[in-house]
């Protein structure tokens, strides 16, 4: 029982597979998509068409390989510009060129630029004040 819940995130395309097949509204791949995960999500955008997939980019050759095979199946993907706040995993750093890569997602018709995606799992204090600092 999914009580309600209609937007989930998820680390692998089998996640987000599984996932669509239960008819959800939004998925969101939080592990940028590389070959040939890539083919694999547009699959998955073509097959259940019912539910939005976003993916994430933070570096111009995977913008590249997306927009290439978008291009090709003459699809769009929506994509959140993936941002480093302190924890080193993933993304770009905040004075960085991420301005320039969020503008190269916006300026390609194969891609939508969908918004930010912050991890911030190591900010755990337990007062809001503290926690937005």
């Amino acid at each position: 029982m999914l009580k309600g819940i209609r937007k989930f995130k998820c680390a692998t395309i089998a996640e987000a597979e599984m996932i669509a097949q239960n008819g959800i509204d939004s998925v969101l791949l939080t592990k940028q998509a590389a070959d040939p995960d890539i083919a694999r999500l547009a699959k998955l955008k073509e097959t259940y068409s019912a539910t939005e997939f976003l993916g994430i980019v933070g570096n111009r050759d995977t913008l590249r390989q997306i927009v290439s095979l978008s291009s090709r199946r003459s699809m769009t993907i929506d994509l959140l510009l993936d941002v480093n706040c302190g924890m080193g995993r993933t993304g770009l750093p905040p004075r960085s060129k991420l301005m320039e890569l969020y503008r190269a997602i916006a300026a390609e018709p194969a891609t939508i630029a969908a918004s930010l995606h912050v991890y911030d799992g190591h900010i755990q204090d337990s007062a809001p004040k503290l926690r937005r600092k």
